[in-house]
């Protein structure tokens, strides 16, 4: 009976031994990139590494009573990193490693007219191909000696440089100085190159991602270098306001319809268009055969063309539109716009990437969707949640524009959906956010320095993470498998107040 007894026991312990091996907890990181940083599946990888670190020597508390002095485990994290994207910066990126795409070179104009090397994601056979506006268009790419984006918003889209600096009459300034962002001077051009590129090396489908833009062109640019022909009204001239030979008050005015449209087009000729046709209308001369062909556009904002809440005056400023500039752009935009409605209706999404949306809809039939749904679709994004335990998202800064379409905001609303707990770790946050967020959310600033949070992303990802155990288990627990389904599927309430805030 002694032996029965010590043999029964030990296969318990045994039992129990093999229980706890088995005791894991499978997270997915689905973060876009912290812009400026560090890309997204970097964040995710360190995530995976910092989560590990921190539930290494957990104390052992789930299903059974604790012994006296505790227990300890290392828990099994298997992770799972996925790259996700809103249709700017790194989409291709995202939609190449979701379906494996192939990627071919190609030298395209860039925003000031200069040429770019630019990256096309495609399928073997080129029926498929994925695009990213912001290589040929993007506000990365505009000089380093351009004040950046924060700089304008501080500062009001400023007009001047400095007080008591002047720039030299050539307009060039001096050797080192901080010029202004001039958004006149950018152009959609390339956009339309590479999507023509596509088409002719075979391309059925071509999904076109347009964040991050620094043009507001309308997309004259891009529509131009795809066949669409543009008319556009005189320089404006001085006249003279009387009549019958009388002399009367002098204005402005715009001399009739020019001959000659530039060869490209930037967002300075937008208020001189008069005319727009698409390439089935335009004259045999500038006539581009285009095979047929799908267009879509995936934006990462749904805003209207023109107004309060148009691209000019949303976006306009991050991109060098002076607070001068506003009206008389979003009229030029406005004049547009109704040359572009006599093809179609406008539909929600016309302001992305500066109205590029809005030519490429009207004058290709381009259609646009959530470049965050395009991403989720492609990596069957709700099959993932599900099958994790816990989910980590997030962004460079978190804000009150996280709200709309973007990535973070699609993956938190998924989590709900399958009922599932969710960590938000982002770079910094702002105001705006929801309130019931907040219990979430795990920021590197104020926790580190901004200039190490962004020199260091990685570093300071694994560093949080590791000294963040309590707030790790009260987000996971009752998630640990323990070796049964039933187990696993164990509902519990994913809302804890997070010792962090």
């Amino acid at each position: 009976e002694r032996e029965r007894e010590r043999t029964t026991k030990g296969e318990q312990g045994s039992k129990e031994r093999e229980r706890m091996a088995m005791r894991k907890v499978r997270i997915l990181c689905a973060f876009d990139k912290f812009k400026g940083s560090v890309t997204g599946r970097e964040v995710g990888e360190a995530t995976v590494e910092g989560v590990r670190k921190a539930l290494q020597g957990v104390e052992e508390k789930w299903g059974e009573k604790k012994n006296e002095g505790g227990r300890e485990t290392n828990v099994d994290v298997e992770g799972e990193v996925i790259t996700m994207a809103d249709g700017g910066d790194g989409f291709v990126m995202a939609l190449r490693e979701a379906y494996k795409l192939e990627v071919a070179p190609l030298v395209v104009t860039g925003p000031r007219g200069e040429k770019r090397e630019i990256e096309m994601g495609h399928t073997v056979d080129w029926k498929l191909v994925v695009l990213e506006a912001a290589q040929a268009n993007g506000l990365a790419l505009l000089p380093r000696n351009e004040l950046p984006q924060r700089d304008l918003l501080k500062r009001g889209a400023r007009q001047r440089i400095h007080e008591g600096e002047e720039r030299e009459e050539s307009g060039e300034g001096q050797k080192g100085e901080v010029k202004e962002m001039d958004v006149m001077a950018s152009t959609s051009y390339g956009v339309g190159e590479m999507v023509m590129e596509a088409v002719r090396r075979g391309a059925e489908k071509v999904v076109l991602g347009v964040g991050g833009s620094a043009t507001n062109d309308g997309g004259i640019g891009a529509c131009q270098a795809m066949g669409a022909s543009f008319r556009l009204h005189g320089e404006v001239a001085e006249v003279d306001g009387g009549k019958d030979g009388e002399r009367g008050e002098k204005g402005k005015q715009r001399m009739g319809i020019e001959d000659e449209v530039p060869p490209i087009l930037y967002t300075r000729h937008l208020p001189r268009v008069a005319a727009v046709l698409p390439p089935s209308a335009s004259p045999p001369s500038s006539h581009k055969t285009l095979p047929s062909f799908s267009l879509f556009v995936a934006a990462d904002v749904d805003n209207p063309l023109c107004g309060p809440q148009g691209a000019t005056y949303i976006y306009g400023p991050q991109k060098g539109v002076t607070i001068d500039q506003l009206p008389t752009l979003d009229a030029a935009m406005e004049n547009y716009g109704a040359l572009l409605r006599q093809y179609c209706p406008e539909v929600p999404g016309w302001g992305a990437a500066g109205g590029l949306a809005a030519g490429l809809s009207a004058l290709f039939g381009a259609k646009i969707k959530r470049g965050v749904d395009l991403v989720a679709e492609a990596w069957d994004l709700d099959r993932r949640i599900e099958e994790s335990d816990i989910v980590f998202t997030g962004e460079g800064c978190y804000d009150a524009q996280t709200e709309r379409g973007k990535v973070v905001s699609e993956v938190i609303a998924k989590c709900k959906k399958h009922k599932k707990p969710y960590i938000i770790l982002c770079g910094q946050t702002k105001e705006g956010i929801p309130e019931s967020e907040l219990q979430h959310i795990l920021s590197l600033v104020p926790a580190f320095p901004v200039h190490t949070a962004m020199e260091q992303p990685k570093e300071c990802v694994l560093q949080l993470l590791s000294k963040s155990r309590p707030f790790l288990l009260q987000h996971i627990e009752g998630r640990f498998e323990e070796g049964n389904e039933g187990a696993r599927k164990r509902k519990r309430d994913n809302h804890f107040p997070s010792p962090h805030l």
